[in-house]
């Protein structure tokens, strides 16, 4: 049997360059799709995740701070800075004081427990802009004290503490808030807010 004869040859079966070629175009156009995919999954999960952690340092900020605000004398808290949006303010200070004696944080060094005046700071500007800085003293002390970073940064994908209130309302009571965001995803703004009543 000759087997170069023409009967022989188209009888082998495989495939043509074009149709290679198809193939390859069609197989990179799927795996470009799958590709799209999986991007946007992952973005939205880290959206997601990201939302959740300022939602859940927001959170927790408004909880410390309403306590320790809630434990200190209604005398003591002096207010400074712009409030604007709502009772917000993305520039102000908070002083305060907490009766001697009371192991309230941030000062826990006992047994005295003397470094009971406070003060909260929220910037928009500086070394600390978006984020809430403390500082405890003795009395009189707060001018000199460390102001220690507590919630919120401006860097990176931490969150971002975009206002801070207090507002002292007429029966006695204070207006208190809180917002931030992660700081790559600005539309999922958490807020908190709520009233507290200090020691008289």
């Amino acid at each position: 049997m000759d087997i170069l004869s023409g009967n022989t040859l188209r009888s082998r079966s495989g495939f043509t360059l074009v149709e290679v070629l198809v193939a390859m175009v069609i197989g990179m156009f799927v795996s470009l799709a799958a590709i799209a995919a999986f991007s946007a999954h992952s973005r939205s999960v880290f959206n997601q995740m990201t939302y959740s952690q300022a939602a859940e340092d927001v959170s927790e900020a408004y909880a410390l701070l309403s306590r320790l605000i809630q434990q200190s004398e209604n005398s003591s808290i002096t207010i400074s800075g712009v409030t604007t949006n709502n009772n917000c303010s993305t520039d102000i200070t908070i002083d305060l004081s907490v009766p001697e004696g009371f192991p309230v944080w941030p000062n826990l060094s006992g047994p005295d427990y003397k470094e009971n005046w406070v003060r909260i700071v929220l910037s928009a500007t500086g070394t600390n802009a978006h984020s809430i800085t403390i500082a405890n003293a003795a009395e009189g002390g707060l001018a000199g004290a460390t102001a220690t970073p507590f919630a919120g940064s401006d860097s990176g994908n931490n969150t971002k503490i975009t206002c801070l209130g207090l507002v002292k309302q007429a029966d006695g009571t204070y207006a208190f808030s809180v917002a931030g965001y992660a700081r790559n995803y600005s539309d999922g703004v958490t807020a908190y807010e709520g009233v507290i009543l200090p020691r008289n």
